[in-house]
């Protein structure tokens, strides 16, 4: 999506700029393409039989501490065959190899945050491409994982908030 103006900063939370599996991540998106293209795989992932112990194994090997209530919503998310159909779609999707270069391009200040119990994105995937940044912040956050941003959104309302102000005073707002 097209703006008027581009945005003044951007903070990256868990980002995976490395394609999973390295050598196997062209098998991997063509997988993930094929698999998009099935009506009957959300189905089959969201009933009942295959998720009444998914969602508590997804979470723990996410490396996040999740309460009873974030268990809850995950449940409903992938009991959700929608939710399931997108998310395979979204991974289809991904073509990293050109966003990653594309980055030295970047004229803003970018904050690659990285949850330092991050199970499935490790922190060094997340911030492995901070050296072609022109103007890139490396933040390891300790203690939390790959949902972080759910475990202690207050640590990252501050992150934002600081970013915010350090592109401010750079731009003289």
């Amino acid at each position: 999506m097209r703006t008027a103006s581009p945005p003044e900063a951007m903070l990256c939370i868990n980002a995976a700029f490395n394609p999973f599996g390295a050598g196997a991540a062209p098998i991997f998106s063509k997988a993930a393409r094929w698999l998009a293209g099935n009506q009957w795989l959300p189905k089959v992932l969201a009933s009942p039989a295959l998720r009444w112990r998914a969602t508590g194994s997804m979470l723990a090997d996410t490396g996040s501490s999740v309460d009873p209530t974030m268990s809850r919503c995950y449940d409903v998310l992938l009991g959700n065959p929608e939710h399931i159909a997108g998310t395979i779609r979204m991974m289809a999707g991904w073509d990293l190899p050109p966003l990653v270069a594309a980055l030295s391009r970047l004229d803003m200040p970018v904050w690659l945050a990285a949850a330092e119990g991050d199970r499935t994105i490790p922190p060094e995937r997340s911030t492995s491409v901070a050296s072609q940044l022109r103007r890139g912040r490396t933040v390891l956050v300790p203690e939390l994982g790959h949902l972080a941003h759910e475990e202690a959104p207050d640590v990252f309302e501050q992150l934002f908030s600081e970013m915010v102000a350090a592109s401010a005073s750079r731009n003289g707002s």
